[in-house]
């Protein structure tokens, strides 16, 4: 079995609110929303689907380093 923690979204205050990201992240999140305005014009997507399936890649990459060093079963903290 193999858990992954995944942070529960907490929504920003107001427009000019920011958020801490870890490695990149917030690339994700803006090729997320251009496709979904891109789609919602009924352009094409696939140049931005690429780029977000490489992003992917990369931070799921990034993520099993990081948790290379931890236990493989939960641990009472």
């Amino acid at each position: 079995m193999r858990a992954r923690y995944i942070p529960a979204f907490v929504a920003l205050a107001d427009d000019t609110a920011a958020f801490d990201s870890v490695n990149g992240w917030e690339t994700l999140v803006a090729l997320g929303v251009a496709i979904d305005l891109k789609m919602a014009e009924e352009k094409d997507v696939s140049t931005l689907g690429q780029r977000y399936a490489e992003e992917f890649e990369r931070i799921r990459g990034i993520a099993d380093q990081r948790s290379a060093n931890m236990p493989p079963r939960i641990v009472d903290v």
